[in-house]
């Protein structure tokens, strides 16, 4: 038929041109394809050679232009490299696929595996792991040899059992595919490592085995399952975790008063500055204000600043070893007034004491371990400063918040956000036998 040139194009998007891109005979594929412009509703999809010669194979006479086509590849094509031409109906736009590979299928054999023995090689007979020791397992099979032969997976469960390998104790590792292992020499070599502090609830000090146990993936078993040498393992070193809130000491410092117009008598700051310890929040900001009337004129400046003491020294014990504490903050409440610009917080910096703090918001005895982001919510590894005070190695002073703005400026502007502190502290803990 007459071929109308159109305005458009096709893209074939799979098959891709990888090494991935191989599809075996009686299996079903997906054909996937981009169009652009306009063009018709149908398109003719037909298989060539690989340098362009045919059709070989008409894929689909017409089909819906809709981007998408499963094929099963029929038997009759022969093994090769192909190229899929997507043609829009009675026009001459076209696309080319990549260059791709079919290949005939692998048929199933069966197999005799109930003769394959696993040989497991470590840990050894008779070897001591200690607390927190990485233990090696290694494992030998011909399996490889006859598993390539079958269309079915293989995979292989780890397990811990007791000195006589009869009950097992904790499970390793399940349905691990042999393929995330490698070849080494004649043998189907592999290798492994296993932590067994992340067990340490089920494992007590005494002597145990390793059992590795093939299995297909439809879970058959498949082959001999193989026992380690018995060793030793000592029950290690248990991980806690422990939550703990602050000790919050809210104060504010005033630079501007308030008096009358003879200068006389002071006007008694705002009540809402009488709330220290709100809630136990932090609280951190700012008030600035400046107004007159016919009886009095006003400067305020305040200034809030909140200290932090978490109880980490009072944590300590024998056998208990701090590894890491993480501070997360949150704003629960927040106030501005005035021509004060939003901001998620009006919390500047954050830091460490290194003296006790007096309470007036002049004096920071200690130096910036964190400029704090414009975001409601914060989260910081503080571990190296927990560990101080859990060791006792320096005092615990504590935290102190800063404002952004601590200028005193005489300036319709304010600013308060109140927080929610928490300290997330994990130990390693000696587990007595």
């Amino acid at each position: 038929e007459h071929l109308k040139a159109r305005t458009g194009s096709i893209v074939i998007k799979n098959p891709k041109n990888k090494t991935s891109s191989v599809w075996k005979k009686n299996r079903s594929y997906s054909i996937k394809w981009d169009k652009f412009g306009k063009m018709p509703d149908t398109v003719r999809i037909i298989l060539k050679t690989s340098t362009g010669t045919g059709p070989i194979h008409v894929i689909k006479k017409s089909s819906p232009n809709s981007g998408y086509l499963s094929w099963k590849i029929p038997e009759s094509i022969a093994p090769g490299k192909y190229k899929i031409v997507i043609n829009a109906s009675k026009t001459d736009i076209r696309g080319f696929s990549n260059t791709f590979t079919i290949t005939r299928e692998l048929k199933a054999k069966p197999v005799n595996l109930s003769s394959k023995q696993v040989i497991v090689k470590k840990p050894k007979k008779n070897r001591k792991y200690a607390p927190g020791a990485i233990i090696p397992i290694n494992w030998e099979t011909d399996l490889h040899k006859e598993i390539l032969n079958t269309n079915n997976s293989l995979y292989f469960d780890i397990a811990l059992y007791d000195r006589n390998g009869v009950n097992k104790i904790y499970t390793i590792v399940k349905r691990k595919d042999f393929r995330e292992f490698h070849l080494g020499g004649k043998r189907y070599g592999t290798k492994w490592t296993w932590n067994p502090s992340e067990a340490n609830s089920a494992i007590k000090t005494g002597q145990y085995k390793i059992k590795i146990t093939p299995k297909f993936a439809d879970k058959d078993p498949c082959g001999m399952p193989g026992f380690s040498g018995r060793f030793n393992l000592s029950r290690g070193l248990k991980k806690v975790t422990q939550t703990l809130n602050p000790q919050i000491r809210n104060r504010h410092s005033l630079k501007m008063k308030s008096y009358t117009q003879d200068n006389k008598t002071l006007i008694k700051p705002p009540v809402w500055l009488e709330d220290q310890n709100k809630s136990q929040r932090a609280r951190v900001g700012y008030r600035n204000s400046y107004s007159t009337n016919y009886t009095a004129y006003t400067y305020f400046g305040f200034i809030f600043r909140s200290q932090l003491i978490f109880p980490v020294d009072k944590q300590r014990e024998e056998g208990k070893l701090l590894l890491k504490a993480t501070l997360r903050l949150k704003v629960d409440g927040y106030s501005a007034s005035y021509i004060h610009p939003r901001k998620a917080t009006c919390a500047k910096a954050l830091y460490y004491m290194t003296g006790p703090w007096s309470g007036k918001c002049t004096d920071t005895p200690g130096y910036l371990i964190k400029s704090i982001p414009d975001q409601s919510s914060l989260t910081m590894d503080i571990t190296q400063f927990a560990q101080n005070w859990y060791t006792g190695s320096e005092p615990n002073h504590g935290l102190l918040f800063l404002s952004w703005d601590e200028s005193f400026e005489h300036e319709n502007i304010a600013c308060l956000t109140w927080y929610k502190a928490e300290l997330f502290l994990e130990y390693l803990r000696k587990v007595k036998n």
